[in-house]
């Protein structure tokens, strides 16, 4: 994501000296039956995040999909990075401060349904339909 930062007084050529890139991050809780070791062997190509500014974003990781809401945390999450420190004269490795953050994207694991064809649509009950019993169904009596 680029943004403008302050005020440029120079040609429209020479903005693009005024965009810095920004990195956002963003905490997701994953929920569902998902496969830890699946999650690591996923590559970034195959994550995809839609209407992340939406009420109902909707995420896809691999052949997962998932679909959650943004809510506050008890607390506080604390992201921090890894950092090599050379200045020592050996790999020194560290870990610095990014950012922290109360909100979070809960996201639950959807299971897609294929897409009923209009022939199949007009045979099967849609919601408040009433469906009427045949003979070889009794009633049950509530215990």
């Amino acid at each position: 994501m680029q943004r403008h930062i302050g005020q440029c007084n120079r040609p429209y050529r020479d903005h693009v000296t005024c965009l810095v890139n920004t990195e956002e991050l963003v905490v997701v809780e994953l929920s569902g039956i998902v496969d830890p070791e699946y999650l690591s062997k996923c590559r970034s190509s195959s994550f995809k995040l839609l209407g992340i500014e939406t009420d109902e974003p909707v995420m896809q990781l691999g052949s997962y999909i998932f679909t959650g809401q943004h809510k506050n945390m008890l607390g506080t999450a604390v992201i921090f990075e890894k950092t090599n420190n050379q200045d020592q004269g050996k790999e020194n490795l560290q870990w610095r401060f990014k950012c922290q953050t109360d909100k979070k994207m809960e996201m639950q694991r959807a299971h897609l349904k294929p897409k009923q064809t209009a022939q199949e649509a007009s045979k099967s009950p849609q919601e408040g339909d009433v469906i009427p019993e045949t003979q070889s169904q009794e009633p049950v009596a509530p215990t």
